[in-house]
């Protein structure tokens, strides 16, 4: 709800949501890109900006992959869309299994995420 009372549109608690995700994953790598390495600003730009932060699907979206944070990993927008629904390469594997720990760390949940995501591969 918005401060009048009203409900907000679906787009916009979307983009919330997103944005909440997006902000988790690159507190999760330190603000690095998984794509070129480089820093990812965290916020201050448009999301049409190239070095804008995005939401990168391990498994690619059009392959069944989620917007589950043990899917995702952090990208400038131009190094995700570089990498279109290509395979992963090396270093974006490396990075996950750092978001992975990080995330079974902080967590605690009751299955192991490693295990959940070793289910969608």
């Amino acid at each position: 709800m918005d401060d009048a009372g009203e409900v907000a549109p679906p787009q916009r608690k979307r983009r919330h949501r997103r944005r909440r995700k997006i902000l988790r994953i690159w507190d999760l790598q330190g603000g690095w890109c998984s794509g070129c390495g480089g820093p990812v600003p965290r916020q201050g730009l448009r999301p049409g900006d190239p070095d804008a932060p995005t939401f990168d699907h391990f498994i690619p979206a059009s392959q069944g992959g989620t917007l589950a944070l043990t899917n995702g990993l952090l990208k400038h927008k131009r190094c995700n869309q570089a990498r279109g629904s290509a395979a992963p390469n090396g270093c974006e594997r490396v990075w996950r299994e750092v978001v992975l720990a990080k995330l079974e760390n902080s967590v605690q949940p009751r299955a192991s995420l490693r295990s959940l995501s070793a289910s969608t591969n």
